[in-house]
């Protein structure tokens, strides 16, 4: 095929896809939320979509449109958007299903939002599909950087990837003019109460209280020398350099139920085109 976005092919290219061996799918989850005074709030949507697609890209896989959405928490009144959690499950597990019934048999979650970890185990539980969650949180790309320099570094390298020449030069403008601003800080502490998992009978049950932004207070400050074009070529190379994982993932799936797994063909030419 010419591509590897999902929505571009035709039914036929991906009847062909599918019975060439073709299983591997991929669905980035992203988010609209504050991260930095020059940072577009589609930050985490963007570079969800530009690492899914590169693994696409390199491993024959298929990659979905991202969810733009996700929960989050902190400056939704500053032009976050946030979904709630339950529908996200549903969604995500919707999409999985589905694209489980059509023949695919490997499928990537791809985004920061770190529970996705819970909704891989309940699908893996009552689907018998296995799912594989890339954390973006913890993708060892920028080592040495600083968390300010790597997302800086993440989401200049995705928009350079998705060919998002005009946001890119927007986003590194505004980055030098904050840093000719000044003024701006990440807080202290972004979880400012330590242990609270432990405290007996807590209403917090997540074990997690999160931080509430002060003003010109930020998770992602500006940050200086940051090269898109080599960003651009380390996820790339990390993307490229999964081939182990997915074989491993590849032989993993071969042990469950296929009962499911010809319902886009099993009334034979039907629905395709010859």
């Amino acid at each position: 095929m010419d591509t590897f976005r999902w929505m571009e092919i035709s039914s036929r290219q991906y009847k062909r896809y599918i019975l060439s061996g073709g299983d591997v799918a991929a669905l980035p989850v992203g988010s609209m939320e504050v991260m930095g005074p020059h940072l577009p709030v589609g930050s985490k949507h963007f570079i969800a979509k530009a690492v899914a697609e590169a693994l696409c890209r390199h491993h024959k896989g298929l990659c979905l449109p991202p969810v733009p959405l996700s929960p989050i928490y902190g400056k939704k009144e500053l032009g976050g958007l946030s979904m709630d959690h339950q529908t996200i499950i549903d969604y995500v597990t919707d999409a999985v299903c589905e694209a489980h019934d059509n023949g695919i048999r490997r499928m990537l979650l791809v985004s920061y939002y770190c529970e996705l970890y819970y909704v891989v185990a309940e699908i893996f539980q009552e689907h018998d599909i296995p799912l594989v969650h890339v954390d973006l949180n913890h993708l060892p790309i920028f080592k040495g950087f600083d968390k300010h320099q790597s997302y800086n570094a993440m989401t200049a390298g995705s928009l350079y990837l998705l060919g998002e020449k005009a946001l890119l030069e927007k986003m590194l403008a505004a980055n030098e003019n904050c840093l000719q601003k000044g003024g701006y800080r990440a807080p202290d502490d972004e979880q400012p109460i330590k242990g609270i998992i432990n405290v007996t009978e807590s209403e917090w049950c997540s074990g997690i209280l999160p931080h509430f932004y002060n003003e010109n207070e930020y998770k992602v400050l500006p940050t200086e020398n940051i090269d898109a074009k080599k960003a651009a070529d380390e996820i790339d190379k990390w993307a490229k350099g999964q081939d182990a994982s997915m074989a491993a993932y590849a032989s993993y799936s071969q042990v469950f139920n296929r009962a499911a797994f010809n319902r886009g063909m099993r009334m034979g030419d039907v629905g395709y085109e010859k």
